[in-house]
Formats: C-alpha cells, sequence, structure tokens
C-alpha cells in the first residue's frame, strides 16, 4: 500500500481523535469534525453539526480517567468519502495504573476529505452488540 494513501490518511485522522479524546483536547477533537457532522449514538440523542456536539463532550472529557480504544475491523474509501468499523471500548483509569472496563460496541465513521484535502469526521454511529466485550481489547 503506497505510503500517504486515502486509507493512511483516514487512519491519521481517526488516531488524532482517538489522542484527542484520550487526552481531553476539546480543540483538537472538534477540529477534526465535519462542519456538517451527524453524531448518532447509542445511549445518546443524535447530534447535528459540531455546535451541537460540544456541549455532550464537553461533559464526557470532564472524566479525566475515561479512555476509549479501537480496533478497526473494515475500511472502505473512495476519492472523497471512507468509512472505518470496528470495535471501541472505554475504561477508567486509576492513578496506580489500574482500570474499570466501562461499555464496548461497534463503530463506523465516515469521512469525508475537505475542500482543502483534509479528511474530516462526517458521521458517526455506534451500537453494543453482544459479541464485542472489554475481553475483546485484553
Amino acid at each position: 500500500m503506497p505510503q500517504n494513501s486515502t486509507a493512511d490518511q483516514v487512519r491519521n485522522t481517526l488516531d488524532r481523535w482517538l489522542t484527542a479524546f484520550n487526552e481531553k483536547d476539546a480543540d483538537t477533537l472538534f477540529s477534526l469534525y465535519d462542519p456538517d457532522t451527524v453524531y448518532a449514538n447509542a445511549g445518546a440523542a443524535r447530534m447535528e453539526g459540531v455546535d451541537g456536539l460540544k456541549p455532550w463532550y464537553e461533559e464526557v472529557l470532564k472524566d479525566s480517567s475515561l479512555r476509549v480504544y479501537f480496533k478497526e475491523e473494515t475500511l472502505f474509501d473512495s476519492e472523497d468519502l471512507a468509512l472505518i468499523a470496528g470495535k471501541f471500548h472505554f475504561r477508567n483509569h486509576s492513578a496506580d495504573g489500574s482500570f474499570t472496563p466501562g461499555p464496548a460496541g461497534r463503530v463506523a465513521v465516515l469521512f469525508r476529505r475537505s475542500p482543502d484535502g483534509q479528511w474530516k469526521l462526517a458521521y458517526d454511529m455506534d451500537n453494543t452488540p453482544p459479541d464485542v466485550s472489554a475481553a475483546d481489547f485484553a
């Protein structure tokens, strides 16, 4: 696979999102979203646009112990759209290095190439199926 392929660029954007979430860097996190993003996750109401996401994420990011982990299962890409699907898992980490497992499930994230060539999160949907658990991340 050539370096800087669409798949590499999209994976890089997702990696930056995961890092921003885990480091509680809201500015970077929000910069990775398409202005017209849609967020439709299990346990949360559908949200539209970056401004629609901000209150929810600002509340979630207050929990400094919360981390999210991701394992890719599928990636589809084209010239201006790409979708990454995989497993996710949340953990609450303690100062002593231990953690408490949290929710786990699957997520499909659609990315759209912006006019300046950057990949932005355009649609995020997850679920919590019975075949994904914290044990998948051991």
